[in-house]
């Protein structure tokens, strides 16, 4: 197979959809590709050889450093760890990075070369799912009818306050027995008559005279 000549090789190592970096054996940035250096907002000339990577890390992410550069150093291989950077506007970049370090012959630390993913989007996309599960969860916990969360062949996974309180039953009671509650059917229904009747005088206006 042809390779790419090196001008492409060049611009792919830039802009790939992933940041590439090296540093030094005490941190510092001996290289950074473009893509990197467009999710944080710095130019070239402010990092290279000028910034090392706890400059522009959080303190939990110095931790981590702290904890796994030496290992690096060593020559052991970094896998797939979760930090957040900071961008030179002082947001934070959340990143998945791995790292391998070169050697010499004599196995004699070189640099280390770093991969990263910008998690950006994966992290929105979870905060959102995290909110739409709070309100989804404030809604069947508060609400004044009764919410069973059933499977098609009649099991009950959860059943919401409204729902032990119609029925007499506590929410394992409810889930272990499914749609095969024992219970007086006049006793079902005067509970559950009782319940609407309460929630709708609650909600009615007295009317005047």
């Amino acid at each position: 197979m042809q390779e790419l000549p090196g001008a492409l090789q060049l611009d792919f190592l830039q802009n790939a959809p992933c940041g590439f970096h090296a540093l030094s054996r005490d941190g510092t940035f001996l290289h950074i590709n473009e893509t990197e250096l467009r999710w944080l907002g710095y130019s070239r000339e402010e990092i290279v050889h000028r910034m090392r990577l706890i400059d522009i890390l959080t303190t939990e992410g110095r931790q981590a450093f702290d904890k796994n550069f030496p290992r690096l150093v060593a020559g052991s291989i970094l896998r797939d760890l979760e930090i957040d950077l900071i961008r030179k506007d002082g947001s934070p970049l959340p990143v998945q990075l791995s790292a391998t370090a070169l050697l010499d012959a004599s196995r004699n630390f070189v640099m280390s070369r770093f991969v990263l993913l910008n998690l950006s989007d994966r992290k929105r996309a979870e905060n959102e799912v995290r909110s739409q599960e709070l309100r989804y969860r404030l809604l069947f916990e508060n609400s004044m009818d009764a919410i069973f969360l059933t499977a098609p062949d009649g099991r009950i996974f959860d059943a919401n306050p409204s729902a032990c309180s119609m029925f007499g039953r506590t929410r394992d009671e409810i889930t272990a027995a499914g749609r095969e509650v024992e219970m007086s059917s006049w006793t079902c229904a005067i509970r559950i008559w009782l319940a609407c009747w309460k929630n709708d005088s609650v909600r009615a206006k007295p009317m005047e005279n």
